[in-house]
């Protein structure tokens, strides 16, 4: 069954996720313009800078909750990452969408709507009441994702979501019905049209052969006899 875009966007967001270095949770962001991405993100160190899953987590060291204090962290979030990834590139966000796999929090919530846009899709919650007042208060529209579960292939082996059920393949089925033979009708023969004979016209009578004239000369032959 063809996904709707949100369903394709969402796809395409979860696997985003991956590719975070977060030990806590793992986000995945991407903002989309007329049905076209323009930049992705995920939560991780900044470049250059050691990844928490090598080095640890400094929240959970300093054993701060999840939804507080966001400025203690070494990681940037996803939704910034995608904002600071097309600003990069200089590539506009304003008027897109974007979807991501968890509620944004407050501080990305500022971002987002300082970059223009317009509408968020997302899926898993954050507790950050503060983030959704500051949303609907700018007028972004904000959209729960109410899909639970997320269908993909496997890429390059790894298992990136629950995987499809195999499709049990059926064996070609023959025909029962014997082929048919294509029956060819019959040409209409048209009556043929007796042919019209033309009137013979009659024959005119040749002229009789003039008779041979005298001529001086005496012919040779044997003469006649005469009586005595």
């Amino acid at each position: 069954m063809r996904p709707s875009w949100d369903e394709y966007f969402m796809e395409i967001v979860e696997l985003i996720k991956t590719r975070s270095t977060c030990l806590r949770r793992q986000v995945g962001a991407l903002i989309v313009k007329d049905k076209r991405i323009l930049s992705t993100g995920y939560n991780g160190a900044p470049v250059g800078c050691a990844h928490c899953c090598d080095i640890g987590c400094l929240r959970d060291q300093m054993g701060i909750p999840s939804g507080q204090r966001q400025e203690l962290c070494r990681a940037i979030h996803a939704e910034q990452n995608a904002i600071v990834q097309a600003a990069y590139s200089g590539t506009s966000v304003k008027g897109g969408t974007m979807y991501v796999t968890t509620q944004p929090c407050s501080l990305c919530a500022k971002m987002i709507i300082n970059a223009g846009i317009v509408k968020i899709v997302f899926r898993g919650e954050y507790p950050d009441e503060l983030a959704m007042d500051m949303l609907k208060e700018a007028g972004v529209r904000v959209v729960k994702y109410e899909k639970d579960e997320f269908t993909r292939p496997q890429v390059s082996g790894i298992q990136t979501g629950a995987a499809r059920p195999a499709i049990p393949q059926q064996p070609p089925q023959k025909s029962q019905q014997p082929p048919q033979k294509s029956q060819q009708q019959p040409q209409q023969q048209l009556p043929q049209q007796p042919q019209q004979q033309l009137p013979q016209q009659p024959q005119q009578s040749q002229p009789p052969p003039a008779p041979a004239q005298a001529s001086g000369k005496i012919q040779n032959g044997p003469r006649p006899k005469v009586k005595d």
